[in-house]
């Protein structure tokens, strides 16, 4: 015997007892809330404040692709610019190419 209890005694204890009774009643309670819950909408269905809800988020949604539109429509304006500038700058180059000559041995140019 140890401090008047059992050895191994320390050992026996129930764990659940770890959780405070107020927590136990509280979890108890938040699952007959939710039982009563599906059981509700189950019978009556959606309520118009969830039906709000989800049409909100559906706008939301929308909102977000249509803005996620907007942005790659311009990301493709802006490329589509680059890219002319880039074709403007390679037929200059191409042009310059084409008209120059090349000087051979016989004393004339050749083209490119």
């Amino acid at each position: 015997m140890i401090d008047n209890q059992p050895l191994g005694a320390p050992l026996d204890r129930d764990i659940a007892s770890s959780v405070e009774p107020g927590e136990q009643v509280e979890a108890e309670w938040d699952r007959f809330i939710e039982k009563q819950e599906k059981k509700r909408r189950q019978e009556e269905g959606e309520r118009d404040e969830e039906m709000a809800w989800k049409e909100s988020v559906r706008r939301y949604n929308a909102r977000l692709e249509a803005e996620a539109g907007v942005s790659r429509l311009a990301w493709a304006k802006h490329l589509r610019g680059v890219y002319r500038a880039r074709m403007d700058e390679y037929d200059a180059i191409v042009q310059r190419l084409e008209s120059a000559t090349l000087p051979t041995p016989h004393g004339r140019g050749s083209r490119l």
